[in-house]
């Protein structure tokens, strides 16, 4: 399946007396898999019954959690790490730095692995127009893998325009 987006008009107001028109791209929302989801898609493939894989995954979270709250970089094998990042702002040469002033909060880091960013290169992209992002009467369509038919590559009739190089 493809990953969706697509190119929208966007104004750049850095300087409000000469903004600056511009186009980007915003990927369009897929369904959400959750825990649950996972779990049951994991179960299927050995003796463990969906529960059990549940709970493993939910202790792994707040055992990940924790170990990068006391600074640990936790590495999650082929995906990648996770680790504290610490945010300030910039300092001029010469002031004092402040730590309650100047450090802007923490936040989770992660990092992927080589092998988890070479995944994502042969991905497809299709590009969508705004009408066919809305639903009949001109609402947005909800979030979930639309125009695509689920298990079918690209070439196959299932949308993708292969990749954007």
């Amino acid at each position: 399946m493809a990953l969706k987006f697509k190119v929208v008009d966007r104004v750049l107001k850095i300087d409000p007396k000469n903004p600056k028109p511009y186009k980007r791209v915003e990927q369009l929302r897929t369904e959400l898999i959750n825990i649950d989801d996972l779990a049951r898609e994991i179960a299927e493939d050995n003796t463990l019954a969906p529960f059990e894989v549940k709970g493993v995954l939910e202790k792994l979270v707040t055992t990940v959690i924790r170990h990068a709250r006391y600074g640990h970089r936790v590495s999650l094998g082929d995906l990648g790490v996770i680790q504290p990042q610490i945010r300030s702002k910039g300092v001029k040469a010469g002031e004092e730095f402040s730590a309650a002033k100047h450090i802007r909060g923490i936040y989770p880091r992660f990092n992927p692995t080589k092998e988890l960013r070479e995944a994502f290169a042969d991905v497809s992209l299709q590009q969508v127009t705004e009408d066919e992002c809305k639903a009949p009467g001109g609402k947005k369509k909800p979030d979930h893998p639309a125009f695509d038919e689920p298990g079918k590559k690209p070439e196959e009739g299932g949308g993708g325009t292969g990749n954007a190089d």
